[in-house]
């Protein structure tokens, strides 16, 4: 990891969330119209973007750290497949029609 404290926030934070959105799910939300097709592809959505941002960073502190290019070749081919990826899912994926 880049930095050894994330791991212990990271877990007292998704221990947090956890506690919250566990409490909230079963008593705080109230039943709602089905959305999960526009939720579902907002989030793919900023997934991928999260990817692409991890994946660029990635290539720069290895760029930086790393004593051969062969790590940084490695993290710029997940970048290059995350994108593939992304361009594939955006152009083929039609999720505002049901396939009859």
């Amino acid at each position: 990891t880049l930095c050894p404290l994330v791991a212990p926030l990271a877990l007292v934070g998704f221990s947090l969330r956890r506690l919250v959105y566990g409490y909230l799910i079963v008593f705080a939300e109230t039943k709602k119209p089905d959305l999960g097709g526009t939720f579902w592809v907002t989030f793919v959505h900023q997934m991928q973007a999260a990817t692409t941002i991890y994946c660029v960073l990635m290539v720069g502190v290895l760029s930086a750290q790393s004593p051969t290019i062969w790590p940084m070749v490695m993290a710029a081919t997940a970048f290059a497949w995350s994108q593939l990826v992304f361009l594939r899912l955006d152009l083929s994926l039609d999720w505002t029609r049901l396939p009859l």
